[in-house]
């Protein structure tokens, strides 16, 4: 019989499975989708006005969003980039950001964490030490580091 190629992990989304729910009320929803030391791939439903973590920066991994429905703003040090569905956001170590939703409708997005470094156990509130940090002094690495793409997702 050959191998399963699966990394092992707390959580990997199967046809069986929806992930797990971290935040469900009105105007945020967060869906934990897999969980690895790998990374961590995460769903985000955000109402009008919904805004996600203040400005910070990772020191160990890096962060990227995908656009699905709406709009998510996500703000560096540089200022605001207006990310519509289709358009997938990678930022380095290093690089100040924070996100939300500034628009008046919803916005779906997912978010990965690569190398998790405990993302989700962060989400869970069981890991004060993520790596989540105050933006340094001197502003951090440079937006202009920061890769965004557009794609046709038929939204």
């Amino acid at each position: 019989m050959a191998s399963s190629n699966l990394p092992t992990g707390k959580l990997v989304v199967g046809p069986d499975t929806a992930g797990e729910t971290i935040t469900d009320r009105p105007g945020r929803r967060v869906t934990l989708l897999t969980d690895t030391e790998e990374l961590a791939l995460t769903a985000f439903e955000y109402g009008p006005g919904e805004r996600g973590a203040s400005p910070h920066v990772h020191s160990d991994h890096s962060d990227a969003f995908l656009v699905l429905e709406g709009e998510l703003e996500i703000t560096f040090e540089s200022g605001p980039l207006r990310a519509p569905a289709g358009t997938l956001v990678l930022i380095p170590r290093g690089v100040v950001h924070s996100f939300g939703n500034t628009s008046d409708t919803a916005v779906r997005f997912l978010n990965v964490h690569a190398p998790s470094c405990g993302f989700g156990d962060y989400l869970r509130g069981q890991n004060p030490g993520f790596d989540q940090h105050e933006p340094p002094p001197d502003g951090g690495v440079d937006p202009a580091n920061v890769v965004v793409r557009t794609f046709d997702i038929g939204a």
